[in-house]
């Protein structure tokens, strides 16, 4: 894949652990191709400034944070919701790194680790930190909630403009939730206004069979990825 949006540079300071909080068995996103996919779907968004975007598998908010704090100045509500709480309150720890008393936590927090134990990786956190500071000029609006996005029973009441939906990298059925290929998109359809952009980034062994309703705009393969991006062509009444 040709990047059209993200030059190729360092992101050392947004590696999971340093700053942004890791979780076990949670993969964390690559953080240029992160911005990339973003960028692309804000692409075909005709009011660019100030969208809201969507991430309904969250897990530790990994992705989310990472775009949040690369396009700080064009978003300006993020949601995610996620079937395991417990993951959900990493992700929230992890985007309140996106509000200004949410830094001074974590650094108060890594402060506290590199006097107790002396370790270097703490002393590099606390220099990663600063460029958070530096982006973080006010606090960014995010909600989090518990929810099984294939629940057919749960109405939505939020309309994104952007929703970017990580699966993950087993086989869809082992997903732990209501999952059934059948239901995507019309979940994806009740999620979503007329003309929201949907970016599905899964394995080239998953299948997934999407209706008319949603026109893809763009198929990319990236290594073992496959990210396919949709316009929302159907109406929310």
């Amino acid at each position: 894949m040709i990047y059209r949006f993200a030059e190729k540079k360092s992101f050392q300071y947004l590696a999971a652990g340093s700053v942004i909080k890791s979780y076990k068995g949670n993969t964390n996103f690559p953080v240029r191709l992160g911005y990339e996919i973003f960028n692309r779907c804000l692409y075909y968004i005709d009011n660019k400034e100030k969208v809201t975007i969507y991430d309904p598998m969250c897990g530790s908010g990994y992705l989310l944070t990472t775009i949040g704090l690369l396009n700080f100045n064009k978003i300006s509500k993020i949601y995610g919701s996620d079937i395991n709480e417990e993951v959900i309150n990493v992700a929230r720890k992890n985007l309140r790194l996106l509000t200004i008393e949410g830094i001074k936590e974590r650094e108060k927090e890594i402060q506290y680790l590199l006097e107790t134990y002396s370790r270097e990786s703490f002393k590099i956190g606390l220099q990663h930190i600063t460029a958070f500071k530096d982006i973080v000029s006010k606090d960014m609006d995010f909600e989090l909630f518990k929810r099984d996005i294939f629940d057919k029973n749960i109405v939505f009441d939020l309309k994104p403009d952007i929703i970017i939906m990580d699966f993950p990298y087993n086989n869809l059925v082992k997903y732990k939730g209501n999952y059934s290929k059948s239901k995507l998109e019309e979940q994806i359809v009740s999620l979503a206004e007329k003309n929201a952009i949907v970016a599905i980034i899964k394995n080239k062994e998953q299948k997934l069979t999407i209706k008319p309703n949603l026109q893809r705009l763009e198929m990319i393969k990236v290594g073992k990825r496959v990210i396919e991006i949709y316009k929302n062509a159907v109406y929310n009444i």
